[in-house]
This record gives structure tokens, C-alpha cells and sequence, in this order.
């Protein structure tokens, strides 16, 4: 007898991964945010109707290892946190993640006064970023990509974070 299985949601998503881009679908429980969601996940997750984006190959199931996927780009509605920061205690400060494969430029909440190398030390498994644009480490033949409402990183991807010059570290 099968246990317990909740109702759950699609939830479309572009993944950066080692080699290259994919876009795929999480079955996510209806009553957990994706963001949550992606958080509690475990070493692999599966996928559905998963397209390599640059060989435009398909594949209707893809376990992805998710020590691989550096970058999760939810569908516009599915990147809020589930305990989001409270407005009067929130700072927004703009950041640059160096990536193997790029930078992703955007911008962090956080509690204010929390230095963002502070932040950083502290934080495992994955953050939010938004208004993001990825940004390729090419001869600039590839463009930026088109702008992120929001953006889940996995913090050991990040090779390493900085302000804009001038940005106040609290």
C-alpha cells in the first residue's frame, strides 16, 4: 500500500548545471513554497519533460544531482521565500556572484545591518536573489540573459560576492 502522497503543483524552471542550461519541471507539493521546496531537497530530484537547452534535446525523466545545479530560475510568482524578512527590518543591496560559468548580477534582501561577507559565511545550501541577469563568461559573443524576477543560488557555487564600488557593507 503506497503511502501518503500530497497534491501537488508543476512548477517550471530553468537550472544552470556544469554543462550548460536545462529547463525542466519539480513536482512540488501545493502547500509548500518552491522556494522551500528547493531548500529541503535531498542529493538528486527528478525531473519532467526536461530539454537540454543548448543541444535542444528531450527527455520525459531526468534525475539531476542537485550538488550541479548552480542556479534555479523559477517561473514569475514561484521565487518568494516562505518567511519572508519583515519590511521595516529589510535591506535590499545589490551583488555580483562569480560563478564557474559566469556572473550573476542582482540584488539580496537582508536583516539590516548584516554585513553581506557576513551573510555569506553563515548561509549553506541555497539563496534568493533578484532582478537578476546572468551574465556568461564568453568573448561576448553570448548576451546577458534577460532579466530574473528571482533567482535561487547555491551558495557552494559561488566562487565569491561583491558590492558595486562605493556599496556601504553595513
Amino acid at each position: 500500500m503506497a503511502g501518503y502522497q500530497p497534491d501537488r503543483r508543476d512548477v517550471r524552471c530553468r537550472i544552470l548545471t556544469p554543462a550548460g542550461w536545462i529547463e525542466g519541471t519539480f513536482r512540488v507539493p501545493r502547500i509548500r513554497a518552491f522556494v522551500e521546496h528547493v531548500a529541503a531537497l535531498h542529493e538528486f530530484e527528478v525531473l519532467t519533460d526536461v530539454v537540454f537547452l543548448g543541444s535542444g534535446h528531450r527527455e520525459s525523466f531526468f534525475d539531476l544531482c542537485l550538488d550541479a545545479a548552480m542556479v534555479i530560475v523559477p517561473p514569475e510568482g514561484e521565487g518568494e521565500p516562505a518567511m519572508p524578512i519583515a519590511e521595516d527590518k529589510r535591506v535590499s543591496r545589490e551583488i555580483t556572484c562569480l560563478l564557474t560559468m559566469g556572473q550573476l548580477r542582482g540584488r539580496i534582501d537582508l536583516v539590516e545591518n548584516v554585513r553581506i561577507s557576513d551573510f555569506f559565511r553563515s548561509r549553506k545550501g541555497y539563496v534568493l536573489l533578484r532582478d537578476c541577469r546572468f551574465v556568461p563568461n564568453t568573448d561576448g559573443t553570448e548576451p546577458e540573459s534577460e532579466p530574473h524576477r528571482s533567482v535561487i543560488v547555491r551558495t557552494p557555487a559561488i566562487i565569491g560576492v561583491t558590492e558595486p564600488s562605493g556599496a556601504t557593507s553595513a
